[in-house]
């Protein structure tokens, strides 16, 4: 500020303004799951805890942690700058991203959406003969074409898959997490019902 005479004794006053960038802004993350399908209402997924490293020129400058919601948050604003963010650890029930994101910082906060596959199951079942415990059937029995069912349970929900077993063997893929329970529906030919289920956790 200053002032200048304008004559007849009067004198004004003046302001020159100064207009900047401003400096620096916060680091924010919002993390989703990538099958929805799978984890929601499934309480062995969770999106907290996720921990991601902010980098500029490969070094690592802070840290941030999701909260349940999936959100994170740079606990100090970043200076003005292009930076890195990596995940370091994935959330309970998450598989771990290699992806990385380039946020530009100028003035203002600079966010990222990401997003975790699901960790999910991948099951197995080779049925053989009782007697020989072998994956060949005996004479003109079939280990193929018994059907069975997978029941997921978790957090009082059940979420169940059919499949039929090609030659001796089924797979149930896909499965999310939680106790696992494989039952027999139909035997393959020349072969008795399985008297009782299979669990798997």
């Amino acid at each position: 500020m200053w002032k200048i005479n304008g004559g007849h004794g009067k004198t004004y006053a003046s302001f020159k303004v100064y207009w900047s960038l401003a400096e620096g802004g916060y680091g924010t993350l919002d993390k989703s799951s990538g099958d929805v399908k799978v984890t929601k209402g499934n309480s062995q997924y969770s999106l907290a805890g996720t921990v991601y490293g902010v980098y500029k020129d490969g070094s690592l400058v802070t840290k941030l942690e999701t909260d349940a919601s999936g959100h994170g948050s740079t606990a100090d604003k970043l200076p003005n700058g292009t930076y890195t963010v990596k995940e370091i650890s994935a959330p309970t029930g998450y598989e771990l991203s290699d992806e990385a994101f380039t946020i530009t910082v100028k003035g203002a906060d600079a966010s990222v959406n990401a997003t975790d596959q699901p960790i999910t199951v991948k099951l197995t079942i080779v049925k053989q003969d009782s007697e020989t415990l072998e994956a060949t059937p005996q004479g003109r029995a079939s280990l193929d074409g018994a059907t069975h069912e997978a029941t997921c349970t978790y957090n009082g929900t059940t979420k169940t898959v059919e499949g039929t077993t090609e030659g001796p063997q089924i797979v149930f893929d896909g499965i999310p997490l939680g106790k696992i329970t494989v039952k027999e529906t139909s035997a393959p030919e020349g072969y008795p019902p399985t008297p009782r289920p299979m669990c798997s956790r």
